[in-house]
C-alpha cells in the first residue's frame, strides 16, 4: 500500500481527490431552482455528490426555521435530461458516477412540494463535488 502511495503521489495523482468541487448556498429558493451547471469530464472515479448543510425552511413570509425540513428531492440533470432522482433529509446525495457533460441539480421538491406556490423556501449551504 505504501509503495502505491508513493508511486501515486510522484505521478502527481490522487487516489481520492475529485475532478472538481465547488460551495455556495441556496437562500429563499423554491421547487423548480436550478443550480449553476458544471462540466465533469469523467477523469476520475470519483461520484458526483451534492452535501445540503445547515437545511432551513419556511413558508411564505415566516423566518428560515420556522417549517421542519421532512425531505428534500434533488434531480441530476445533464443538458436538459433527468438522470437520476435522490429524496432524503438534507444530507449528502450521491448521484454515482458520471459521464462526461454539463450537469447542474434541481431542488425537485420541499417536503413533497413540486411547484413554486410559496408555501415552502428552502435554505442551505451547498458543497458539490464531481
Amino acid at each position: 500500500m505504501a509503495i502505491a502511495t508513493i508511486m501515486l503521489s510522484t505521478l502527481g495523482i490522487s487516489s481520492a481527490r475529485a475532478e472538481g468541487a465547488f460551495t455556495t448556498s441556496m437562500t429563499q429558493v423554491q421547487p423548480q431552482f436550478d443550480s449553476r451547471v458544471w462540466s465533469d469530464k469523467n477523469l476520475d472515479a470519483v461520484s458526483t455528490k451534492v452535501t445540503l448543510s445547515n437545511c432551513k425552511a419556511n413558508a411564505g413570509g415566516a423566518s428560515p426555521g420556522t417549517t421542519p425540513v421532512a425531505s428534500v428531492t434533488l434531480a441530476l440533470i445533464k443538458g436538459s435530461t433527468v438522470v437520476k432522482f435522490i429524496t432524503q433529509k438534507c444530507g449528502t446525495y450521491d448521484f454515482g458516477r458520471q459521464g462526461v457533460g454539463d450537469y447542474k441539480f434541481r431542488v425537485w421538491a420541499i417536503n413533497g412540494s413540486t411547484t413554486k406556490s410559496r408555501s415552502v423556501f428552502l435554505n442551505a449551504s451547498v458543497y458539490v463535488t464531481y
